[in-house]
């Protein structure tokens, strides 16, 4: 019985290989010539020139007895008290303040090389002012702000300093004033240089 089924496999095998190859009538045709594709793009869209509208920032909720003043085209005026950290030589400030729409405009100050909580002058502190609406940012910033800490680092006062505005973005703001610090406040210093 063996025997048979071996040869009916055989025959089989022999008549199938005696066919044609299906694949013999395939026709192969000519493909058109790759052409290079389209690099993904290595530029976005252009940051739309700043609006001075975007720093229209409500009135604070609170009050405080300090002025801390910018101005330039992104002008407002901060008389609460600023979030203050000191950590390790650094004290950091930061403020938060909601513009129009989706607008944030914040600022931040990085004072390096202070023995917390030691009152006096301090120079080559960092300083950056940003704007952000969606996708677009606007970024002004100085290397060399010179900060006078006030006893127990409750206070802490910027002389007039320029910042200039990082390309594409263009324009000079000038801050200047006194801010109070408020340690307990939420400090944002995923921004701040190091």
């Amino acid at each position: 019985m063996k025997l048979v089924s071996f040869a009916v496999i055989v025959a089989f095998a022999s008549s199938a290989a005696c066919e044609r190859d299906p694949a013999s009538n395939v026709k192969i045709i000519a493909r058109p010539t790759a052409t290079a594709t389209q690099p993904l793009p290595t530029t976005y869209p252009p940051t739309p020139p700043f609006r001075s509208e975007l720093c229209k920032v409500p009135p604070e909720a609170t009050k405080g007895t300090h002025r801390f003043v910018v101005e330039g085209p992104c002008a407002f005026v901060q008389t609460s008290n600023m979030a203050c950290k000191g950590s390790l030589d650094d004290l950091y400030a930061s403020l938060l303040r909601a513009g129009p729409g989706e607008v944030t405009v914040s600022v931040y100050l990085n004072i390096e090389t202070v023995a917390a909580p030691a009152p006096g002058k301090f120079s080559g502190a960092q300083m950056f002012l940003t704007v952000q609406n969606g996708n677009d940012y606007y970024y002004w910033s100085s290397d060399s702000v010179t900060a006078t800490i006030g006893p127990g680092m409750r206070t802490v006062t910027i002389p007039r300093t320029r910042l200039d505005a990082e390309p594409p973005n263009t324009g000079t703001e000038i801050v200047s004033g006194t801010f109070a610090c408020n340690p307990d406040a939420k400090l944002d210093t995923t921004r701040v240089a190091h």
